[in-house]
């Protein structure tokens, strides 16, 4: 799946933060796996400011990532419990779409 740079921080920040422990080692399996390289960091020209990360986004090129079954089924309990719970926002919405809407289809 491929996953921008908005993508990867907005889905690292709505993940658990605990849980059982098959979930704890997925969400810190995914944590490593949707953060940035050295590479990507200089490409994307990722900054914090504040408490904001900015970056060049005329430079964000989708990264193609593959996830196992248990990470799917952390990053799906998450989008949908937040779908429930009437919490799906903007930024949250293309997640849903990926990771939920079309795995129904």
């Amino acid at each position: 799946m491929e996953l921008s740079v908005i993508d990867r921080l907005m889905l690292r920040g709505i993940l658990p933060e605990k849980g059982d422990f098959l979930t704890f080692k997925a969400v810190r399996e995914l944590h490593e796996l949707l953060s940035f390289d050295d590479k990507e960091i200089q490409a994307f020209g990722l900054k914090q400011e504040d408490d904001q990360i900015k970056w060049n986004a005329d430079a964000d090129t989708p990264r193609e990532f593959t996830f196992n079954k248990t990470q799917l089924r952390v990053i799906t309990e998450t989008l949908t419990k937040l779908n429930d719970s009437g919490e799906i926002t903007a930024k949250t919405f293309g997640l849903y779409e990926k990771f939920v809407e079309n795995d129904k289809e």
